[in-house]
């Protein structure tokens, strides 16, 4: 903003309400600003630490990670090396600063290829009677992230960042800092008391390998390790809307109301009817193992007007 715009701003706005009153209203900016930034610098992990990606864009990766192992299968290795696409795409978000845009299966194949060394052998064969021929053995190898990251020409600090990509990948999601407990905000509550600590949370919000499928895909919301038969209780008031059994989330529960959506998935039991009232902290049902899970654990997601929500910031 050009500096004549914020004189003449600052003229007026003194012209109108006096100097007490632009002290007053400067400081009232000036602490909702340094509230921002303590916020952000509080939560690092989730917002300097995640490559920002669609699930459209880490499939590309994922595919042309397979496409190049494919190119690996030679007669003498019939199985060929498995490319981690996690790799190549913490890599590619180095290398770009974050910007997924231009990534695409050529894009990514391209980089993938750096995970692997080819190796050729030629054998002289004779057969005693004066008839002498070749024969080439090819095979592949894997470098390691390392090394890749050493042939791209990274600095130190871009290893760092590179590996810290890796583990957002592979840990899944966006998890709160170490130390973090649950903060309801006005009108919510946490849908597992004494299950509200970092450590709690198992899955966030984000990006993730899915730990049956393991195909990366979008989480969209939380998982919340617990012991099965804990109380699931509903995180904002409102009107049951559906309650089932579905393949991924198992036996559920939806809750609407004020442009929200809350959805409790993997319970082993709903203890609410379809077009029941319920408010805040008011029990709906109990965690369970049901649906594609791996243990027993609460799937929390939070809409608002249809958009998917990370549940945290709710809870800061």
């Amino acid at each position: 903003m050009p500096a004549w715009v914020v004189k003449l701003g600052l003229s007026m706005a003194k012209a109108l309400v006096g100097d007490d009153a632009l002290k007053k209203l400067a400081g009232f900016f000036t602490a909702v600003i340094l509230l921002l930034l303590a916020l952000v610098l509080s939560l690092p992990v989730l917002v300097a630490q995640i490559p920002l990606v669609t699930a459209e864009r880490i499939g590309s990766f994922f595919n042309a990670a397979n496409q190049v192992a494919e190119t690996t299968k030679t007669r003498d290795d019939p199985d060929g090396i498995a490319i981690p696409w996690d790799e190549v795409a913490a890599a590619w978000a180095v290398l770009h600063d974050q910007d997924f845009s231009g990534v695409s299966e050529a894009t990514a194949r391209e980089l993938a290829r750096q995970w692997h060394e080819r190796h050729e052998r030629v054998e002289v064969h004779s057969d005693g009677q004066g008839h002498t021929w070749t024969e080439t053995h090819v095979w592949y190898t894997l470098r390691t992230f390392s090394e890749v990251m050493s042939r791209l020409g990274f600095t130190g600090e871009q290893k760092d960042q590179a590996r810290r990509y890796l583990q957002a990948f592979r840990e899944g999601g966006i998890k709160p800092p170490p130390g973090w407990t649950a903060r309801p905000a006005m009108g919510w509550a946490w849908p597992l008391p004494g299950y509200d600590t970092a450590a709690a949370v198992s899955s966030g919000y984000g990006l993730r390998v899915h730990p049956v499928t393991h195909v990366p895909e979008v989480h969209q919301g939380l998982d919340i390790a617990a012991s099965e038969g804990t109380v699931v209780e509903a995180a904002r008031e409102g009107t049951v809307q559906e309650t089932g059994n579905d393949h991924n989330l198992g036996r559920y529960v939806v809750i609407q109301g004020g442009g929200y959506e809350t959805r409790y998935g993997h319970l082993s039991a709903v203890t609410v009817k379809t077009g029941e009232k319920v408010k805040e902290g008011q029990p709906i049902g109990r965690v369970g193992n049901t649906g594609l899970s791996t243990g027993p654990h609460l799937h929390f997601e939070i809409r608002f007007i249809g958009h998917y929500q990370n549940p945290l910031q709710y809870f800061l």
